[in-house]
């Protein structure tokens, strides 16, 4: 009986002084009257320190999978989930509707931020949740004001993580001009 619980011993006995600080004297010592035990970094799996307070299990903080931005659409608008045409350029004083489409395959919902930046000035931020979705669809708008009449709608889009998932801009001009949308 004392035979079969020696192993299991001998290995909990490895762990432990495995965690405390010794100098090279006493280490010399202890492994000079210790037989060698198996390399505990081969069978005791690894650590993943959390970086949350999260109660949550190391498995589903693990579980994050990527989102992938499928395409980015400026709009003068949206309608029945799809955007009505593709913005060449902005017009002052009018709504700028960006249309995302993303793919989840996570298990758990997760979040995009949309910031509008219009000449170098933040405007308008957004965040939208993107549920589990194979292509999940969302959108946000801007109002350009009265004084936007030359320069750029900037837009970046950024996931929960803080990953850039896209930058891009269009011009301002006194007239909007668009072509038909084709679903891509």
């Amino acid at each position: 009986m004392r035979t079969r619980f020696f192993p299991l011993l001998l290995m909990v006995a490895v762990a432990v002084s495995c965690h405390e600080k010794e100098d090279a004297s006493s280490a010399s010592a202890i492994s000079s009257h210790t037989p060698e035990a198996p390399n505990p970094s081969l069978s005791v799996p690894p650590v993943i320190p959390s970086t949350s307070n999260s109660a949550a299990p190391v498995a589903e903080q693990l579980n994050t999978v990527a989102l992938e931005l499928q395409e980015l659409t400026f709009t003068s608008d949206v309608n029945n989930k799809e955007p009505v045409d593709v913005l060449l350029t902005a017009e002052t004083g009018k709504r700028v509707w960006v249309h995302l489409r993303l793919r989840n395959r996570g298990e758990n919902p997760r979040k995009i931020i949309v910031q509008f930046t219009v000449n170098g000035e933040k405007r308008t931020k957004v965040e939208l949740q993107v549920d589990k979705s194979w292509s999940y669809r969302t959108w946000a708008y801007n109002t350009l004001r009265a004084g936007d009449k030359t320069g750029k709608v900037q837009v970046t889009v950024t996931d929960d993580e803080g990953v850039n998932l896209a930058d891009t801009s269009l011009p301002i001009a006194n007239k909007a001009q668009t072509k038909g949308y084709g679903k891509k």
